[in-house]
């Protein structure tokens, strides 16, 4: 058992790594989150298309996956509480499959609406983040994509910063960042069941 998570703490830290790389090699992702005023641009600018582009990549990433497989595969994804390898229990259970990319499209209305009326990255990050973490979008690695998504936004990437970037990324990453899904699980139903207005972002935020 000391082995494997042995083998498996040495994986994260080097998926970690490539993906450190990967940012830094892309000019333009690492000038992204350099500043405030930038980081307000790429919300701004992102598209749907680009947004799951970035989370497919960053997730393909950190499972060490091969460029053409990077995409959303949380078909049967479900989250449970381990004991001894063992599983124990349901802890959450995602929405469908089916509802998962109107979801993500949806958060970042609220994400870009919130942009604009000048919210802390804070709070724009938490939202963005706790709702990667609920929708589970991938059948693993979902924690570490909604982790990092959240150190991106509100801390940037940098030299100076990697390590605290890497904390997020390794064995016990929730101990730094905890993105507990069911924080935002009322919200996620909600959109599920059309119980709000999903296409008129400024009602979301008044809720």
């Amino acid at each position: 058992m000391g082995e494997q998570n042995q083998s498996e703490a040495g994986m994260r830290e080097e998926r970690a790594e490539v993906l450190f790389r990967f940012l830094k090699s892309a000019e333009k992702k690492e000038a992204v989150f350099s500043d405030e005023e930038h980081k307000r641009q790429f919300i701004e600018n992102l598209t749907t298309e680009g947004f799951l582009q970035f989370l497919n990549g960053i997730n393909g990433i950190l499972r060490g996956k091969k460029k053409a497989a990077w995409k959303r595969d949380g078909e049967t994804v479900e989250v449970v509480q381990m004991f001894y390898g063992i599983k124990f229990s349901k802890e959450y259970i995602p929405p469908a499959y089916e509802d998962k990319p109107e979801l993500l499209e949806k958060v970042l209305s609220v994400a870009k609406v919130m942009n604009r009326s000048g919210k802390s990255f804070e709070e724009i990050a938490f939202v963005i983040s706790a709702t990667i973490n609920a929708v589970h979008p991938f059948n693993d690695g979902n924690g570490r994509t909604s982790r990092i998504v959240y150190q991106l936004l509100t801390k940037g990437f940098s030299e100076e910063n990697k390590k605290e970037l890497q904390a997020v990324l390794l064995e016990f990453g929730r101990g730094a960042v905890d993105i507990n899904p069911g924080l935002i699980q009322v919200e996620i139903n909600d959109l599920v069941k059309k119980e709000v207005d999903v296409d008129n972002p400024e009602k979301i935020l008044k809720t």
